[in-house]
């Protein structure tokens, strides 16, 4: 090509986002990724920020874990690599948008990537080449773990992952058995939510799991099913499984509406009746707990009643892994000044200890995986379960140095307080009508004007902090997993107070199971 003048533009998205609606996405590639935070092994073993105090120095010191400032270099080193390739995926993002950020975080781990993204070379090179501002705010998945443990599910999403298995090698997707369909044979791996072929019918479908609940998107895909199939009587009792089963007779039908199908029988699959009962159980306990926050003496009788548990579970059918979920539930709802009695929580990792010997042959994938093949013995379940008390206990104390607004628990009224999310109540503060200051959240600046502001704050001096809601638009970035009922949680009381354009981002989704890997399993014990 002789002629010069030719130029090539070349237009792309990061091939590691994956957009699940229009303002809603998922970074999968980073789904390892898990805000860390301090706690002691029970062999003495400091986990967390590799800081110049020794472990006897830990012990000493009850304030270390709140005073402590996080940098890259404090991080294992395995999470240092992991989280600058995660600084440059959000860069790219961030280049791709052409746009200039304001960086807020809340929660150590988010600090650090939000340094790390402010002092990024090609960060700064894209910020002065570009006039569009935009506010990107990282938040820790760990300042609230109840939320994402909760069995109250509100939106279907959440209720389907939840309840089938997940899509092997995917983050996101369920595993869809279509066995009664017909249309799948022997092993073969089952459907799933997701199709390649995604049209704007099909987002549509998709943003109704996110935003309704489970009762809502069964009706409307009912509706779906009777057009598709020309049924226009008005039978009430006409259901997906009817529908489901005339389509048993058609393959070539099953291909043409195979999207539709998928998702009926993912929402049918996860309303059998033995996996309703078993939440209805683990709703019923866990809203036990939640009432008792306001009651002193019934929050720590908690305790004992999970002992209780765990001896009675044969009869109850409660699993081993529905008491792991309960305990995590519990310690992440616990006040961060609130301890457990010591003798309490010693009868309860015996009773837990004892129960994996003894069902050792009948393990989930989740409890079989924490144990890394190894054979099970008594020194060794004692020594796991330890290790998750450890951590279940520094759990609790994640929200030290949170502000009362944002804080899960409130010590005005802790019963109240434990019924709305971390998130939402970001949300509420971010979006309120007099743009609120929310302590919590830190910007993150770089360079000569960062010190002269740290210079002159040291003096005593007022300095105007700038809000997320100058720019027009805001992004929410969870590291660590959001629930599609947070994500309409936000996206309502966002559309209701402001006019800004909102996205939300994640490394993943969160779920009951999903919370259970990555506080046992992704952080090795």
């Amino acid at each position: 090509m002789g002629n010069t003048n030719y130029t090539c533009e070349v237009l792309h998205i990061p091939f590691h986002t994956l957009p699940l609606t229009h303002d809603f996405f998922m970074l999968p590639s980073f789904s390892d990724i898990f805000p860390i935070f301090n706690y002691t092994s029970a062999d003495g073993k400091r986990i967390g920020p590799q800081g110049p105090s020794s472990i006897s120095d830990y012990h000493a010191s009850n304030n270390y874990q709140s005073n402590v400032e996080w940098s890259l270099d404090h991080l294992p080193c395995d999470l240092q690599f992991k989280a600058m390739e995660f600084v440059q995926a959000l860069d790219s993002i961030l280049q791709t948008l052409d746009v200039k950020e304001d960086i807020f975080t809340i929660g150590r781990f988010s600090k650090v990537v939000g340094e790390q993204l402010e002092s990024l070379t090609s960060g700064k090179l894209r910020r002065k080449g570009t006039t569009r501002k935009v506010s990107i705010i990282l938040v820790d998945r760990t300042l609230d773990m109840v939320t994402p443990c909760d069995c109250h599910f509100q939106v279907a999403l959440d209720e389907i992952r939840a309840s089938l298995p997940q899509f092997p090698g995917h983050e996101v997707d369920v595993q869809v058995d279509m066995k009664d369909t017909g249309y799948m044979f022997g092993n073969c791996v089952g459907g799933c939510l997701f199709d390649l072929k995604l049209n704007e019918r099909q987002n549509h479908s998709l943003n109704d799991l996110i935003v309704k609940d489970m009762l809502s998107c069964q009706k409307s895909t009912r509706e779906a099913l009777k057009s598709v199939l020309n049924n226009s009587d008005d039978d009430d009792d006409f259901n997906s499984q009817d529908a489901l089963s005339k389509f048993a007779e058609d393959p070539v039908e099953i291909e043409k509406h195979l999207h539709l199908v998928q998702r009926a029988q993912a929402m049918t699959n996860a309303n059998c009746e033995k996996i309703i009962k078993r939440f209805e159980v683990l709703r019923e306990i866990q809203a036990k707990f939640k009432k008792s926050m306001s009651n002193r003496q019934e929050l720590l009788d908690n305790l004992p009643f999970l002992t209780k548990m765990i001896r009675l579970r044969r009869t109850s059918g409660i699993s081993l892994d529905d008491i792991l979920l309960l305990t995590t539930f519990l310690y992440a709802l616990l006040p961060s000044d609130v301890s457990f009695f010591e003798e309490d929580e010693d009868r309860l990792q015996s009773a837990l200890s004892e129960a994996l010997i003894s069902d050792q042959n009948h393990l989930s994938d989740i409890l079989a995986t924490i144990f890394a093949g190894q054979k099970l013995n008594e020194v060794l379940a004692y020594q796991v379960v330890k290790n998750i008390f450890v951590k279940l206990k520094a759990l609790s104390k994640v929200k030290d140095g949170q502000n009362h607004t944002l804080k899960v628990q409130s010590q005005e009224n802790l019963s109240e307080s434990s019924q709305t999310s971390y998130l939402e109540k970001l949300a509420l503060n971010l979006f309120s009508e007099d743009r609120r200051n929310i302590p919590d959240l830190q910007h993150i600046t770089g360079g000569l004007g960062s010190m002269l502001k740290s210079g002159i704050s040291l003096l005593g001096v007022k300095i105007n902090t700038i809000h997320p809601r100058e720019n027009p638009t805001i992004i929410i970035f969870v590291i660590g997993g959001i629930t599609a009922s947070e994500v309409r949680q936000i996206q309502q009381i966002a559309a209701a107070r402001s006019k800004a354009k909102l996205w939300i981002g994640s490394t993943k989704m969160a779920g009951p199971w999903d919370s259970l890997r990555s506080l046992f399993i992704q952080d090795k014990l």
